[in-house]
């Protein structure tokens, strides 16, 4: 007990605890791309209306998870988005219209179809000059001045497109041709040919998937069999054809020269080949050659590279 005069002190300890917790920050991987009328661009980044990026063909940035703003610019040309990150990896194009701007053609977006299967009427003909003559025949029949010779062809094309609108058209043919002629004993001739082009090959896009194309190069052709067949059974079928005089040799090789339209699916093609070598069929009679022309009418798949 204390009077009112007296004082008693005493020291107390007083301890403070805090507690700090720390959570981590979740964040994402994004990245941006850019397309500017169908084909990436090098476009200026600004995130959060902070953050520059210089001009890349891509971006690879990590923010917290959550709302951003992202701009991109391009040339004359910007775009705004809010993206919301909510996972450790994702991506995000900005699609620049291009319209009311000069767009090259090969710059238009475009959906390749570097691949289609093809089938095509097609015909051939041996054209002979010299000694101030020409001569235009099927070369089967004997009678087939001004005629040809006339079959179907299939296989696959092949047309890559790389850059500038340039590609590669080529591929692997099937040729089979037939003739009758009821004037002969030996009425009936038939042919089996492969054919590969190597061409230069150039696009022109209309449309995401309608497209004009041209293309041009070589022609190797090569006769694997030739056969005769006679009205009677009791004769055989005559083999003996390529390389004899008056008739063609099995390999021919031409200058090739086609165009293509794609509608959707489906392309048009048609090409001309003018015969390179010499077939020499009339060479025992004078100073003459003889090359071999093809004429192809088609139609193919266009199966989609995208």
């Amino acid at each position: 007990m204390l009077n009112a005069s007296q004082v008693d002190e005493q020291t107390i300890n007083v301890i403070s605890q805090s507690v700090i917790e720390l959570q981590p920050v979740k964040k994402g991987n994004v990245e941006i791309f850019t397309k500017y009328a169908g084909r990436p661009v090098s476009a200026e980044l600004v995130v959060d209306n902070q953050n520059s990026y210089n001009e890349q063909n891509s971006y690879r940035i990590n923010l917290p998870y959550g709302w951003h703003s992202l701009r991109v610019t391009y040339g004359s040309k910007s775009k705004e988005k809010r993206i919301h990150i909510n996972k450790p990896e994702l991506s995000h194009t900005f699609k620049l219209s291009a319209k009311n701007d000069f767009v090259w053609p090969w710059q238009r977006e475009y959906d390749t179809a570097p691949l289609g299967f093809t089938l095509s009427y097609v015909y051939k003909q041996l054209v002979t000059k010299g000694e101030n003559e020409r001569l235009k025949e099927n070369g089967v029949w004997d009678d087939g001045k001004g005629k040809s010779l006339h079959g179907i062809q299939a296989g696959i094309n092949l047309q890559p497109c790389f850059k500038f609108g340039l590609g590669l058209y080529t591929g692997l043919f099937y040729e089979f041709y037939y003739s009758s002629n009821d004037n002969y004993d030996y009425d009936k001739f038939m042919e089996h040919c492969g054919y590969i082009p190597v061409h230069l090959y150039y696009q022109i896009p209309f449309a995401k998937k309608i497209a004009l194309s041209t293309h041009g190069g070589l022609g190797f052709s090569y006769a694997f069999y030739g056969m005769y067949k006679p009205k009677d059974d009791t004769y055989d079928n005559m083999t003996d054809f390529y390389g004899k005089d008056y008739y063609p040799k099995r390999f021919n090789m031409t200058m090739d020269i086609g165009a293509s339209l794609r509608l959707g699916p489906i392309q048009l093609n048609f090409q001309y080949s003018k015969g390179i070598n010499d077939h020499k069929s009339y060479s025992i009679l004078g100073d003459y050659k003889t090359t071999q022309n093809k004429y192809t009418i088609g139609i193919s798949t266009a199966i989609s590279g995208n």
